[in-house]
C-alpha cells in the first residue's frame, strides 16, 4: 500500500526549509557583500572652480582615506563597480580641463610609499 503525504508531514518539510532558507540567505549575502579598494586620482584646477561636490561624491561612499592632495582611497562592497565610481565622480568634473583616474587596489600586492601610519593600516583592514 503507498502511502501518501499528510498535511502534518508536509507541515514538517515546510518547517524545516523555512528554518534553514534565512541561513543560507545570509551566507549568500556574505558572498556577495566582499569588499574592495578603490584609488581615485586626479588633476583639477581648483583656482578655477569649486569642487566641494566631487569631494563630497567621494565622502559619500562612506569609508574613505585621503593621504595625498589627489589622491583617495574608498572602501565599497563588491557590488559597486569601476565605471560606476568614476561615472558618477565625472559629474563633478569639468571637461575641458580636469582628469579621472580611478582603478581597484589589488590586495596583497606588493606596494611602497611615505604615507601616514594610520592610511597603511586602514588599507591592511581589507
Amino acid at each position: 500500500m503507498k502511502k501518501t503525504p499528510t498535511g502534518r508531514n508536509i507541515f514538517n518539510i515546510l518547517s524545516l526549509f523555512l528554518y534553514f532558507e534565512p541561513e543560507s540567505a545570509s551566507i549568500i549575502s556574505d558572498t556577495i557583500m566582499e569588499e574592495i579598494i578603490y584609488l581615485i586620482g586626479y588633476d583639477i584646477n581648483e583656482q578655477l572652480h569649486d569642487y566641494s561636490d566631487l569631494k563630497e561624491a567621494i565622502k559619500a561612499y562612506g569609508d574613505y582615506q585621503h593621504p595625498i592632495e589627489s589622491m583617495w582611497f574608498i572602501r565599497v562592497n563588491s557590488t559597486i563597480g569601476v565605471n560606476e565610481v568614476s561615472d558618477n565622480l565625472r559629474q563633478h568634473l569639468h571637461f575641458n580641463s580636469d582628469h579621472l583616474y580611478v582603478m581597484q587596489v589589488t590586495p596583497n600586492v606588493p606596494r611602497q610609499g611615505w604615507l601616514p601610519r594610520s592610511f597603511w593600516k586602514w588599507l591592511r583592514q581589507q
